[in-house]
Parts: structure tokens; C-alpha cells; sequence
């Protein structure tokens, strides 16, 4: 991925191959290496499986990606995606279709 430090990539790719992620939102987040090369670039970039273009997935999971590239970072819960607990989430993917 482009602009992104090769510590990063390890770790993010290690991360979503793991797990059944359909998409993936790189950021700052705050109290974390920056992830980016260049120090003042603070452009999100998100990646997508390919199982987010199966099965109509694909609008959900960006509506998702972007709510975390908005500054929504993932909320820890045992059923579910990051954003399930999120108080929004169903408000927004709503208001986007």
C-alpha cells in the first residue's frame, strides 16, 4: 500500500488476513506509531477484501470503512463487526442508501 511505513503494512496485513475483515481503514490513531512515511500526510487509506465485492457487501462495508476514517475507531465486542456497539452505526448506513 502507498505511503504507508513498512512496519505498518506488516501489521495491518497481519491483522486482516487473520481475520474475515471485508475492509480496513489505515490511520493515526491517537497514542500510536503514525503508520504514514510522510509525517504530515494524515490521509486515511482503506483497503478492501475481496470478499467485500461478494454478495452485496460492498456498500456496506464502505459506508463502514468511512465512519472509521471520520475518526470512529473500532469498539471492542464479542458478536459482531468494531462498530457493532457503535450508537450510529445503523443511522448512518441508513442515511446512505
Amino acid at each position: 500500500m502507498v505511503g504507508i511505513t513498512e512496519g505498518a503494512r506488516q501489521a495491518y496485513w497481519s491483522e486482516f488476513r487473520s481475520y474475515s475483515a471485508r475492509g480496513g481503514t489505515i490511520m493515526q490513531l491517537p497514542g500510536q506509531p503514525n503508520p504514514f512515511l510522510n509525517p504530515r500526510d494524515q490521509k486515511p487509506r482503506m483497503l478492501f477484501a475481496l470478499s467485500a465485492f461478494e454478495r452485496g457487501w460492498l456498500e456496506e462495508t464502505i459506508i463502514h470503512e468511512f465512519i472509521h476514517a471520520g475518526g470512529q475507531g473500532p469498539i471492542p465486542t464479542w458478536i459482531g463487526h468494531d462498530l457493532t456497539k457503535y450508537r450510529w452505526y445503523n443511522f448512518l448506513l441508513e442515511s446512505c442508501k
